[in-house]
């Protein structure tokens, strides 16, 4: 009680040398005016420390609560601005967008620019392909907010069948489409979409139900209700379309939607990048129910229609592979129509090992000298996430087996490149880094309800032993990064509410040091060991490191670039790489409406 007593006339003090400090500084007005509302017993939704973040000057403005004060200082120039705010309530913030205004909490800017940027410039359930026309029954799953049911109203859709379980979510809902739930242009379900009817834990997460899900460890208990029941509940005599992105669930959905695929055959956009074989599970489920339906699968989605138009290329497929030295500066290696990903310098940084191709399906080696181009692994399978040998004679990689598991390989470089399975195991295993020594392969190890873990598995000359977890907690912890003496592992968990880049001593014991003073996302090792890379967002950051016998001495992050390049999906873990040397990055930028878009740094 003290203590708090304590932060309470420390904050008070502080507000009153803000206001002192204000009076010559204009452009502190908003925090006034938001310091004002708390003391004063308002914005009971906004918690202190989010405050307190979102006033800081030296904190950038991130996706997340802190984000709402940009609307308030009038400096958001994006597709979503705050339009009122209101003092109490689950939903207090009224947001402008460009489909219309929509109720939210105070923390949703963030969300809602990133679904626009998606749904109008990226085109990610609209498109050439696929896309709502007038008329058309609607089932939106994964509803959130309600931006692809107001995009869909905005075809002329007849009927919007929105389906979310969020309880928040579900309040913003209603309170967004009023009028039109009251008109039956809508019906909401409230309940999660799931292959059997019933109840299922469910995780609401604080800031923002954008990424809320289906946990067996979750906080709250939700229904949940299949698709083909739900068209006998409502009555409906025609279903044309259909958008899915729930976090993980959508093979479960489409298992309880059997009967819909096959008598309506509506087309549908679903998202494939949750889980690492989701590209064949959703595909092979979908055509299953209708062997007629035709295919597009990009990266991240899966595109479903009986009619489709391959006239049209349809959403961004196409992937620029960049080298920038630490100062941003720009050279194009390579553009691809079907994506690269995984993109991994050789030991001597004279190669790139990549996975290329629709859904990822080739290994490739690109040569950084004379640009020559080789193929390793073409099974019609997935094949993920190369990985160099230190001795540069190998490659471990993960990739689907004939069962739809996803496993770990390698393959020697030479020779007649024989392959050889390394584990074998019913969850997703995504290798990530090799030791040094060459003894020892670090990988996450994925479970749809307790997220990823690091595990490592010992290379024995007579073959592979047995795998053991390095760091498993109930936290998402992953794409792990053998230091080059092989005593630390870098890695990112959420441990602390936001992903963290930290370092661990290998094999242990021994704590942990963080090493972001925040956010921070998918590290690499520079040379020797002295500095450690990692991504936030656009931005790249630079952080030496020292190691004094067994302690590790960090310093301080500082900014090397920041552009528009890609941070792929989740697992891919940031789509980057930092050459042995440390002086060169690879990156990979995505193509926006047919064009590469560059930043005035670049050349």
């Amino acid at each position: 009680m003290k203590s708090k007593r304590l932060f309470i006339l420390i904050f008070v003090a502080a507000s009153f040398g803000l206001l002192f400090w204000a009076g010559g500084h204009p452009e502190a007005a908003w925090r006034i005016e938001i310091l004002k509302m708390k003391l004063s017993g308002r914005l009971e939704g906004l918690e202190w420390s989010d405050l307190i973040a979102g006033m800081n000057e030296s904190e950038p403005l991130r996706f997340g609560s802190t984000t709402a004060f940009a609307g308030l200082r009038g400096i958001n120039s994006g597709l979503v601005s705050l339009e009122r705010f209101e003092d109490s309530g689950p939903c207090p913030a009224l947001w402008s967008t460009p489909a219309g205004s929509i109720w939210g909490r105070f923390s949703d800017e963030g969300s809602l620019e990133a679904l626009f940027v998606e749904q109008l410039l990226l085109q990610i359930y609209q498109n050439d392909l696929v896309s709502v026309a007038k008329g058309d029954v609607v089932m939106d799953v994964g509803a959130h907010l309600g931006t692809f049911t107001k995009l869909a109203l905005q075809n002329e859709a007849r009927l919007v069948v929105a389906f979310e379980p969020e309880p928040t979510n579900i309040e913003c809902f209603k309170r967004t489409f009023e009028k039109e739930l009251e008109e039956e242009k809508v019906i909401l379900m409230e309940a999660a979409v799931w292959n059997e009817s019933g109840t299922i834990s469910f995780s609401s997460f604080h800031h923002s139900g954008a990424t809320a899900q289906i946990s067996s460890d979750g906080e709250i208990q939700v229904a949940a209700v299949t698709l083909d029941e739900s068209v006998e509940e409502l009555g409906l005599e025609q279903v044309d379309f259909i958008k899915m992105d729930i976090e993980g669930a959508e093979r479960k959905a489409l298992a309880g939607a059997t009967r819909l695929m096959a008598e309506f055959a509506p087309q549908m956009a679903l998202s494939t990048y949750h889980l690492p074989d989701d590209p064949q599970v959703i595909v092979r489920l979908a055509l299953a129910a209708r062997p007629t339906y035709q295919v597009v699968s990009v990266i991240g989605f899966a595109y479903f229609s009986e009619q489709l138009d391959f006239a049209h290329s349809g959403p961004p497929m196409r992937r620029a592979l960049l080298e920038l030295d630490r100062n941003g500066r720009v050279e194009v290696i390579r553009e691809i129509e079907a994506p690269y990903s995984f993109p991994r310098f050789s030991p001597d940084g004279k190669q790139l090992a990549l996975a290329a191709g629709e859904s990822s399906r080739y290994l490739w080696i690109v040569s950084l000298e004379d640009g020559k181009e080789t193929r390793l692994v073409s099974d019609a399978g997935l094949n993920w996430a190369p990985v160099w040998s230190p001795d540069g004679t190998q490659l471990a990689f993960s990739a689907r087996d004939r069962d739809g598991y996803l496993n770990i390989y390698r393959v020697t470089l030479a020779g007649d490149k024989v392959t050889q399975r390394l584990t074998t195991s019913q969850r997703p295993q995504i290798v990530e880094s090799w030791s040094e020594d060459g003894k020892t392969l670090a990988f996450s190890q994925l479970d749809i309800q307790n997220g990823s873990d690091i595990w490592t598995i010992p290379l024995e000359e007579d073959g592979p032993a047995e795998p053991a977890p390095f760091l498993a907690t109930p936290h998402h912890e992953g794409w792990a990064r053998f230091s080059p003496d092989g005593h630390w592992i870098a890695y990112a968990s959420n441990e602390n509410g936001y992903l963290a880049v930290f370092v661990r001593p290998f094999p242990g014991p021994g704590e942990k040091i963080q090493i972001s003073k925040r956010e921070g996302w998918y590290p690499r090792w520079g040379p020797q060991g002295e500095e450690l890379f990692y991504r936030v967002g656009s931005r790249v950051v630079a952080v030496t490191i020292r190691a004094d016998e067994a302690v590790l001495l960090v310093g301080e992050p500082r900014e090397l670039f920041e552009g528009d390049y890609s941070l792929g999906f989740h697992l891919e873990g940031g789509a980057w790489d930092v050459s042995p040397v440390g002086e060169r990055i690879v990156m990979l930028r995505d193509r926006l409406d047919g064009r590469f878009r560059w930043t005035a740094t670049e050349k």
